[in-house]
């Protein structure tokens, strides 16, 4: 699902689990990996990987080496908690937190507590921000770019405060938020579109495209 490779090293991911292969196979694994999108090495530290788990709208930064977990982003927990019941198309309050799960239930709003993420499941529709790709800033340390495919917009995340700052948005389910010094790129997947910067790269009606996608367009990612 998720592939990089630098200096070397290749990183590849499961549904649950990531892999960075030297002379060896080295397996990370965390009871919050849920259909990981992807994996990718630090810029400034090849012993670092950042681990994007979409499944439960959280981010990873493992020393793969260490096989330890560095820092870990929750969306619930830093100002993207709401979700949508899909069959009421109402809101739906999600948390892992016990504490808040009864403070909502007492409050009347529509929650879940997913506190068992190896027994649960968070369907897609379900979830409060879907980050499907997380990438580093290619020069800010500190700094990460997330694709929500739900908001249509790319973000960044300050590592150090957590808070979350719309990049890029007007883009429809998108992937592969990326930026350098000059550039911001993003796929816009289901409008087939590549975003740099202010410009519009387009993908649309290539041969074999499959009928069931009609008007839809299906770019999962560019590099």
């Amino acid at each position: 699902r998720g592939i990089d490779y630098r200096n070397g090293k290749l990183a590849v991911s499961s549904e649950n689990k990531a892999y960075v292969l030297t002379d060896t196979i080295h397996t990370i694994q965390n009871d919050w990996f849920s259909y990981i999108h992807t994996v990718e090495f630090s810029p400034f530290n090849d012993a670092q990987i950042l681990i994007s788990s979409s499944g439960y709208d959280c981010i990873f930064e493992y020393d793969w080496q260490k096989n330890s977990c560095e820092w870990e982003w929750f969306a619930w927990e830093n100002g993207m908690s709401i979700g949508k019941n899909p069959k009421t198309n109402n809101p739906l309050y999600l948390t892992r937190d016990k504490a808040q799960f009864a403070i909502w239930e007492k409050e009347g709003k529509n929650s879940l507590l997913i506190d068992d993420p190896l027994q649960q499941v968070l369907p897609t529709a379900m979830r409060a921000a879907f980050i499907n790709s997380v990438s580093y800033h290619q020069q800010h340390k500190g700094i990460l770019l997330a694709t929500l495919f739900h908001q249509g917009s790319v973000a960044h995340i300050n590592q150090n405060t957590g808070e979350i700052d719309v990049v890029m948005d007007e883009l429809r389910n998108p992937h592969g938020g990326w930026q350098s010094a000059n550039v911001l790129m993003a796929t816009s997947t289901t409008s087939g579109e590549v975003r740099l910067n202010n410009d519009a790269f387009l993908f649309q009606n290539l041969p074999n495209k499959s009928a069931e996608l009609a008007e839809m367009e299906w770019l999962q990612n560019s590099k």
